[in-house]
Formats: structure tokens, sequence, C-alpha cells
């Protein structure tokens, strides 16, 4: 698949950069891994108005084990709330509130 590819890029100079980004969100979507209390939820609202079809949106209630290492080796804490957004291979500080999570999404 990657001659092929590397064939088509020879041939057709413009356009291409569409299938390397396709790939690149193939092989690495953005996150958006949200740990909430049992209480009311802060960070899923924020991600329902900022909704990307490329994103993937995990939700976590605080307390449970969660089995996910985020790019970096970051692995989100399941004891405290929080917002980790990747992108790649690279991921934002977590966001703590649901405020700095709009912006980070408006930024994004």
């Amino acid at each position: 698949m990657g001659e092929h590819a590397v064939g088509r890029i020879a041939r057709q100079a413009y356009g291409q950069a569409g299938i390397i980004n396709a790939c690149e969100i193939l092989r690495y979507p953005p996150k958006l891994v949200m740990v909430e209390s049992h209480g009311k939820s802060q960070f899923v609202p924020v991600a329902n108005r900022h909704s990307d079809p490329r994103r993937v949106d995990i939700f976590i209630r605080q307390g449970n084990p969660i089995d996910i290492r985020l790019p970096g080796g970051i692995s989100p804490s399941p004891h405290e709330s929080g917002a980790y957004l990747c992108k790649g291979q690279a991921c934002l500080p977590p966001v703590k509130d649901s405020e700095e999570l709009e912006q980070a999404l408006k930024t994004s």
C-alpha cells in the first residue's frame, strides 16, 4: 500500500496532503478522555457542543479502573476529575474544569 501511495505522490504533486492527513488521523485519531465524578457531568456537555467526527471521546467515571495509555505515556488519574485532549502523539496538559475544556476545544 505504501509503495502505491509513493507512486501516486510522485505523479500527482498536488492533493496528496489530504491522503497523508487522512492516514495520520486513522493511525492516531484525536482523543478526548474525560474522567468525571458520579455527580453532574461537567465535561460531556462541553464535548457535545464541540463535536468532531474525527475525535474519539472516552468517558470514565471517577474511581473506576482506567486501562488507557495516552501518547507520551500519560495515564489519566482515576481518582480526580480531568479532561485529556490529545492529537497525534501529543496531549495538552489535563484540564480541571469545563471552561478550560471549552477553550481548549475552541482553539484545537
